[in-house]
Formats: C-alpha cells, structure tokens, sequence
C-alpha cells in the first residue's frame, strides 16, 4: 500500500506529501512560512523598541489554529536567533520558570531548591535580569493554560513579566485572554503590545497552496497542481481561512483524492466531499447549489453580508437573494444580525461554523 501511494505521488511529481507539519528545528521552516506583513512589521518595531529600559513584551492573541506558534516561531528562529533564548510549549510551573530562567545564559548557576518562596525567586529572577548584558528571549505557548494556575503564582508571573528585564513573546486564546486580564488587569500592562492574529485572506490560502507544493516537488514548478484554484479557494472558505485548518482540510482531501488516484482537485470535488460528510452533510442536506454558494460567500465575503452583496455576487435578484437566506435560516446555517441602520446584515451561524472548524 505504501508502494502504491508513492507511485501516485510520483505520478503527479510530488516527492512527499505536501501538507506535512513543520517545526521550528525544521532546516526548511521558512520555506513554508506563509508572510503576514502587518504582524511582522509590529514584531520588529517591538524588537527595535526592546533596547530600551522598558521590555515591550509581546502577546500574540487569536482563536485557536490561527496561526500564533508559528509567529512566535518564525520571531526565533528568523528574528532573535542571535540572542538567548527559551521556549515553553505551556506554561510551566513557577519554580520550572525561574530556575529556567535563571540559568538561560549560564547553566551552571544553582538552581532554587523546592520550596523556595515565590516572591524570592521573582525578586532574584528580576535581579539577575538587569545585570545580563545580553538580550534574553522567554516564549510561552498555549499561554490559555495559565488559567488553571493559582492566583498568588499568576501574580508572581506578572511580577516578573513587567520588572524584569526579559523580553517576553506569549501565544494565548483570545476569549481566555480577556479573561484573564480581566481577572488579573496587570497583565495587560505587562504585555505592551497585544498582535490580534487574524485568519488567512484569499491571497494567503493560494499563497499556501503554492509555497507548500512548490515545496513538495521533485523540481520547481509553477501553480498548485493537483489542485485547482477553485479548489484551493473552497478549501479555505470552508476552513474559515484558519491555517491550521485548512492545512488539516487540504491533507484529508489530498489523501481522499490519493486513494482514488484522481490526477485533478478541483472544487466540486472539495464541495461534494463537504456536503456529503457525515458532520456537515445532515445540516446542509435539502438546499439547492445556489443556497450552498450563498454559504460560500458569506464565509469568503467577511463576517456579514446583505441581500444585495450576495445578489450582485449571485448574479440574482434580491428576492431570489432573499429566499435563500431564508432557507438557510430555517436550517440554523444563517443569523440575522441586529445592525442600527436599515440594511439587513447576516452571517453564517456559529453551529455551523463548529462542525467545520
């Protein structure tokens, strides 16, 4: 069997599969690395800024697979490779914190033995902070996790994020984050800059689709063959333009599409393969091809949309328009939102949205 899957990549000069997860340690991680320009031009005012008495600690915020760990990655290993740096995948605990920290430049400084107060290992973390005359870099991922810890530790950590002299980058969970600042509002002035990470665009989904297969080839080729590009624009559309989703998306339909030895992805394909899902294809089972693209465009066009966007869009009447909102009202894929003004706004619904992402 693994012979055969070899021989169908080999078919459509593909050396591996192309949507494979890469980390940090990775020699061609940047390769894959899909450019958010206006996140990284905030990392490097940051960075600059970062020479000063004053850390502008960094907090990378949005919903899940959106996209954090790879900036903060990308800011180590493209960025801040030069200086000292740790990497937590989770918070971890106090003690682990200092003593980690602690020894950052020279491991061979004593550890602080269990059961050593908090407030004296922040106090000497601070310290030693300010008498490095290096530059010393301390991420945490799945930042959310902070959650679970108690309160007195959390303020210990706060501590230590505002008066040392560290620079820290965190990745948390929107909705957990204002959580906790609004459980612990100091935190939001240890975290100067606050980068709110947002989905992809439909540039950044082709954009994908052409890095990571170029990647994948046996030499370099233009376009994004097996796929199409309406292939690659419905993969995105129904991932929300989350990257981590659409990579999971574009993996299970490229192995689908493997097993059966298709030499073409295109986007009925990736429509047929949504709408008869055994997760999706009970709540958009009944609706018509134009009721299903009108869910399309509502995903692609934003958050909301009118009647009369998604008639132009349609190349329909309002009415017709209507109509099919109605339907997918009725079959809870759509919300009316309430807007101040006259105009009738809608999006898709957060059930639906769940079942994709």
């Amino acid at each position: 069997m693994t012979r055969d899957i070899e021989e169908r990549l080999k078919d459509l000069g593909l050396i591996k599969s192309p949507f494979l997860n890469f980390t940090i340690d990775h020699p061609d991680f940047l390769k894959v690395f899909i450019d958010r320009k206006k996140e990284i031009n905030r990392i490097q005012f940051s960075l600059e800024s970062s020479g000063s008495t004053s850390r502008r600690n960094i907090a990378f915020i949005g919903r899940s697979r959106i996209g954090k760990t790879m900036l903060i990655q990308y800011t180590l290993k493209n960025i801040l490779n030069k200086n000292h740096c740790l990497f937590f995948d989770y918070p971890p605990g106090f003690h682990e914190f200092c003593n980690k920290g602690i020894q950052l430049n020279n491991p061979n400084l004593p550890s602080f033995p269990h059961g050593t107060d908090m407030r004296e290992m922040a106090n000497n973390i601070i310290e030693y902070s300010k008498q490095s005359p290096n530059l010393h870099t301390i991420s945490i991922d799945n930042f959310e996790e902070m959650i679970d810890k108690p309160k007195e530790e959390i303020g210990e950590f706060i501590r230590v994020f505002r008066r040392s002299n560290f620079l820290f980058i965190i990745a948390c969970t929107e909705q957990e984050w204002n959580f906790l600042i609004s459980v612990h509002p100091q935190l939001r002035y240890a975290f100067s800059v606050e980068i709110i990470v947002p989905p992809f665009s439909l540039e950044n989904c082709h954009d994908f689709f052409h890095e990571w297969l170029a990647f994948s080839r046996k030499k370099p080729e233009a376009g994004i063959n097996p796929f199409t590009e309406d292939a690659a624009r419905l993969i995105g559309i129904y991932s929300f333009f989350i990257p981590g989703c659409m990579n999971d998306h574009a993996n299970r339909v490229f192995s689908e599409a493997l097993s059966e030895n298709r030499h073409i992805i295109d986007g009925d394909y990736v429509r047929r393969r949504v709408i008869n899902s055994p997760v999706t294809g009970s709540m958009l089972s009944g609706l018509n091809d134009n009721e299903v693209h009108a869910i399309e465009l509502m995903i692609e066009y934003g958050d909301t949309i009118t009647f009369e966007i998604l008639a132009d869009r349609l190349g329909v009447s309002r009415v017709a328009a209507a109509g099919y909102m109605q339907e997918l009202i009725d079959h809870d894929l759509a919300v009316k939102v309430d807007t101040p003004g006259k105009k009738k706004m809608f999006r898709v619904s957060e059930e639906f949205k769940s079942t994709l992402v």
